[in-house]
């Protein structure tokens, strides 16, 4: 028989608790309480401090209702679909099936957390130790750091809104991400939470008489945590703070804010077709001439401000590569990053590198493609779904990571220096261990270009932002970000993020258009230990969880 993380009533005098829930509605409140925390960290709240503390009722319902402690997987899956759903709901812009889909399956894994917890993580009372304490907490979060990896990389993944990103609220926080990245931040707010709650738990054992008072070790050990978390940052910063201002790079960003449906009422989608060669000169049909032109006008605009480099957002042309590389090049004499759609022969969503001194280029193929958005799963096993996805033609992933480079004078005037940058399209920004995988190749500078327009409106481009933030901090490495409909931002290594201005002074911000540029100071990345070791919480959380739940198995706890 497996244990819980908290002692059961057996383990204590045999009385009645009348604060113990016999309803099950007051242990589901609790539940979808620990959900709307947990939203609330997210845009378009924003309320991040309320993350330490948001797991914190979902724990006492595992304790205190009877319903929810027969029941822990139902729990943790209903707290997890109200986040998922109160965070994710404009995943229904595209497809509403299959947001719901989305929605049911990631709430699996706060349900296997929460089983865990109940069933499998520990053994004996919380207050026997206060090495037992630790434990507790400590299983526990190892258990959720290795669900959220999972949920990151099982069926393609999707590790969007990892509770680690709260620590975007503290500065000094957010640095812990350059040891551990997201994960070890997700860890610490877990183990937090599990603190509380037993304190919580301890102190209802005291005001009902059924334990003696004692100092709250509980309490003190989330607050040292706290403290040693932003200790911890203080001492990152400065280990890894550059010297020196860097070298300037002056950007421009063509957020062209084309809406989703380009007022046609239909989504606006590439026109080739399987097997269909790429070689006229003119867009493929009206509302991409539209696209085109309003980018081309865009990019002789920000020409007349003499950038290092311009930026396109993603898929702003499917021309043919060398006819659109001279057209483009002609406008300005600057380095361009454009994104458009090939076929080569297969389709692919890349960034093409333009050289303004020719008209040659370099493609960098997107590899990581969205699922039911680039292509749909099993769709050739499975034909009946495609009847409910609006896909005709599915990308094709690229093989990895690329490097550019951008060659120009140095500042002495008496030779050229070069800057390498990495692109990354659409959500690849928010993959964690594909950024750290493109950090290798020693870039200066990640870029990413996006589309966002199927937000329309809603705080999922703010999302998308939240999401990549700790990337930069992760590798010590800056980005720029260059949004069709926003938000088109400039990230620095430390996660601080400026919003480039027009020539009107306004900032970018969704649903706005205009040419957006700013100059970004570069420095030498430094090596930080996630960029040399990775996901390293992960591995040795997952080997805690491993083997305290073989412990429990093999030596259950007798009650």
């Amino acid at each position: 028989m497996l244990t819980n993380v908290f002692p059961t009533p057996s383990t204590r005098k045999s009385r009645p608790d009348p604060f113990y829930f016999r309803w099950g509605f007051t242990g589901v409140a609790l539940c979808i309480i620990s959900g709307f925390l947990l939203a609330a960290t997210f845009p378009p709240f924003n309320q991040t401090w309320l993350a330490w503390f948001a797991l914190v009722p979902l724990l006492l319902a595992l304790r205190w209702s009877e319903d929810v402690r027969d029941w822990p997987h139902f729990s943790g899956w209903l707290t997890g679909m109200v986040f998922f759903t109160s965070t994710l709901w404009w995943i229904g812009n595209v497809t509403i099936p299959g947001m719901l889909v989305l929605m049911v399956y990631l709430s699996l894994y706060p349900a296997a957390w929460a089983f865990c917890v109940r069933h499998c993580a520990l053994q004996g009372p919380a207050w026997e130790s206060q090495w037992a304490i630790l434990k507790n907490a400590a299983g526990a979060a190892c258990v959720w750091v290795t669900l959220e990896w999972l949920r990151g990389w099982l069926l393609t993944g999707f590790g969007w809104n990892n509770i680690g990103l709260a620590g975007r609220g503290n500065w000094l926080v957010m640095q812990l991400a350059a040891l551990g990245g997201v994960n070890l931040i997700a860890w610490l707010i877990v183990f937090v939470n599990c603190l509380i709650a037993q304190g919580i738990e301890q102190l209802r054992a005291v005001l009902f008489r059924e334990e003696k008072l004692r100092f709250f070790y509980e309490f003190s050990f989330a607050l040292l945590t706290v403290v040693l978390a932003f200790v911890g940052g203080h001492f990152t910063v400065q280990y890894y703070s550059p010297k020196g201002e860097g070298r300037p790079l002056i950007f421009a960003c063509l957020q062209g804010n084309v809406p989703r449906d380009n007022g046609t009422g239909e989504t606006v989608m590439p026109a080739i077709k399987p097997g269909e060669p790429v070689t006229t000169p003119q867009p493929l049909n009206l509302s991409e001439t539209d696209i085109y032109q309003r980018y081309m006008g865009m990019a002789a605009e920000a020409g007349t401000y003499g950038p290092d480099i311009i930026i396109w957002p993603e898929c702003t042309s499917n021309m043919d590569l060398s006819l659109a590389a001279a057209a483009i090049t002609a406008r300005s004499r600057a380095w361009q990053i454009v994104g458009t759609m090939v076929m080569r022969p297969k389709l692919h969503n890349a960034a093409m590198w333009l050289n303004p001194h020719d008209t040659s280029f370099q493609l960098y193929y997107k590899a990581n493609l969205v699922p039911f958005g680039e292509f749909v799963p099993f769709g050739d096993w499975l034909p009946a779904l495609r009847d409910f996805i609006p896909i005709n033609t599915d990308f094709v992933a690229g093989t990895g990571p690329a490097l550019f480079e951008l060659v120009r004078p140095n500042r002495a005037g008496n030779g050229i220096e070069k800057i390498r940058l990495t692109p990354l399209i659409c959500f690849e920004d928010t993959l964690p261990e594909f950024v750290n995988k493109a950090a290798r190749l020693n870039p200066d500078l990640l870029v990413n270009i996006t589309n966002d327009n199927w937000f329309d409106g809603t705080p999922g481009s703010e999302m998308h932002l939240v999401n990549s933030i700790f990337r930069t901090v992760e590798n010590n490495m800056p980005m720029i970000r260059c949004a069709n409909s926003g938000i088109s931002a400039f990230i620095d290594r430390k996660g601080k993020v400026v919003f480039p201005a027009d020539s009107k002074g306004r900032l970018a911000a969704p649903l706005t258009q205009g040419v957006f540029g700013g100059t970004a100071h570069l420095h030498p990345p430094q090596i930080t230990l996630y960029r040399r070791f990775g996901e390293w919480i992960v591995l040795i959380s997952a080997v805690v969880a491993f083997m305290l739940m073989f412990h429990a198995r093999l030596y259950p706890y007798k009650q």
